[in-house]
């Protein structure tokens, strides 16, 4: 399953669509930027935004949105997830929202697809730190990854009480440790790296 970033209108306004079935339509959650007559949901964080999907055929079926801290203003985020405490924020630091599946395809490929997607894109792009926010339940899957519980209780003003997360890029003796999928991406990043040097 391959991943993709949204460059056209059409895949940009499919996935805020997707938003629209996933959040509202399916979890019946609140949500400020909800447009209820389009049944879309744009925020303001998708303008500097880099936005990774997956697609079946002809049909996206799972997103999640990258922002960059050098490339704008993060909104409410830089305050919720403290992102200050970070020495070298914002040159190498990043949020990750907006991650989801379409109910027919969880359990599939498509999280990890796009879980990895996002990781490598960061990773050629100098992040070194990435702070994300989920629920209880899906704590384990984040930390299959290699991210680690960073603020273990927050208030969103959307979601209400989620589980702050933090994943550094670079944790390269964790991800061997349990067996990240992120480790390949590391690898080849830093295959591309020796390449660069030596060129």
């Amino acid at each position: 399953m391959q991943v993709r970033e949204a460059t056209t209108a059409q895949q940009r306004e499919a996935i805020y669509r997707l938003r629209y079935e996933v959040y509202v339509g399916e979890m019946d959650r609140p949500q400020q930027y909800a447009d209820h007559e389009r049944q879309r949901i744009v925020e303001p964080l998708d303008a500097t935004g880099i936005l990774l999907y997956v697609s079946v055929g002809d049909k996206i079926v799972g997103t999640v949105r990258a922002n960059y801290a050098r490339d704008g203003d993060l909104g409410e985020y830089e305050h919720l997830y403290q992102m200050s405490k970070i020495a070298s924020h914002p040159s190498d630091t990043s949020i990750t929202t907006k991650f989801m599946v379409h109910p027919q395809h969880r359990g599939g490929r498509a999280a990890l697809a796009l879980a990895t997607g996002i990781y490598s894109h960061a990773l050629f792009r100098g992040v070194r730190y990435n702070l994300m926010d989920c629920n209880p339940p899906l704590v384990g899957f984040f930390e299959s990854l290699g991210f680690r519980k960073y603020l273990p209780r927050l208030e969103h003003t959307e979601y209400g009480s989620v589980i702050g997360m933090a994943l550094d890029l670079h944790d390269v003796e964790h991800f061997r440790a349990i067996k990240s999928p992120f480790l390949p991406h590391y690898e080849a990043w830093q295959a591309s790296q020796v390449i660069k040097a030596t060129a």
